[in-house]
């Protein structure tokens, strides 16, 4: 009679893997943006560095001002 063999698990593989997703995300600076920059101004909806509202690609990619809001409470 068959007998299925158990899966092989390689959750480490999986781990080393995220962890390196993570690296690069960070080294690219993917999460940089307006919304999260220190010199946003939440309130006006602007940059407070320049008082005024960035142009949509500066607003996604940010700007070489950029500076990381380190508040953030989540």
């Amino acid at each position: 009679m068959y007998k299925q063999p158990k899966p092989i698990l390689r959750q480490a593989i999986f781990v080393e893997l995220q962890s390196d997703i993570n690296k690069l995300v960070l080294k690219a600076n993917i999460y940089q943006n307006c919304l999260n920059c220190q010199h946003w101004n939440i309130h006006k909806d602007e940059c407070g560095l320049f008082n005024s509202k960035p142009p949509t690609e500066i607003l996604i990619y940010s700007c070489p001002e950029y500076k990381d809001d380190d508040n953030i409470p989540f």
